[in-house]
């Protein structure tokens, strides 16, 4: 895991350093994105994962001279897993995540960008409890944890607004690990006037 991250590190730093952005002055410095996408959980042991649906808002500061900006996301969303017939369900509820993108701007109409997230993961999971050996029906028991995340993405800004992404939650720990590609409107977007 070490090696991965230093590599990706290394990546990131290299592409920062020779990469020339353009345009960077000429864009608000603050921005509201709010939208929707899909989530999925890593099968880890499981017989099955179902996709599932989520919702996301994140406020952004766009730095000045700098083809950086700064974003706090909060997101609510639910996927589950299937395992001997029963069903357990995975809840995103209002993580926060701070978000740190390299904008890659330009004259056209498409604005390519990536970043690294940091940050907590507030988890609910539902799942059946038999409370006796002789039950045949079991109850519905729910378990909450709090995990720290790193969530790497990438994607592509359209018009100056509409953001489509693809990012990877990662907790270090395959029963809450997640995948999400998301659709998402930036109000308060787009260039200067």
């Amino acid at each position: 895991m070490k090696k991965v991250f230093t590599i990706a590190i290394t990546i990131a730093i290299t592409a920062f350093s020779s990469v020339n952005a353009q345009d960077v002055n000429n864009v608000t410095f603050f921005e509201f994105e709010a939208g929707t996408g899909v989530m999925m959980g890593s099968k880890a042991s499981y017989k099955s994962v179902n996709p599932g649906i989520l919702f996301f808002a994140e406020g952004r500061l766009n730095l000045k001279d700098s083809p950086f900006d700064l974003g706090l996301q909060l997101s609510l969303g639910q996927f589950s897993r299937e395992f001997q017939e029963h069903t357990y369900s995975m809840r995103d509820q209002l993580s926060p995540i701070l978000y740190c993108d390299y904008n890659l701007r330009n004259e056209s109409v498409f604005s390519p960008y990536f970043g690294i997230g940091l940050g907590e993961g507030n988890f609910e999971v539902e799942y059946p409890y038999y409370p006796s050996v002789t039950a045949e029906t079991p109850d519905e028991e729910s378990l909450k944890a709090h995990k720290f995340i790193l969530s790497p993405r990438i994607g592509i800004e359209v018009f100056n607004h509409l953001r489509l992404t693809l990012e990877y939650r990662l907790a270090f720990d395959k029963n809450y690990n997640f995948g999400a590609l998301k659709l998402g409107y930036a109000f308060g977007g787009g260039k200067k006037n």
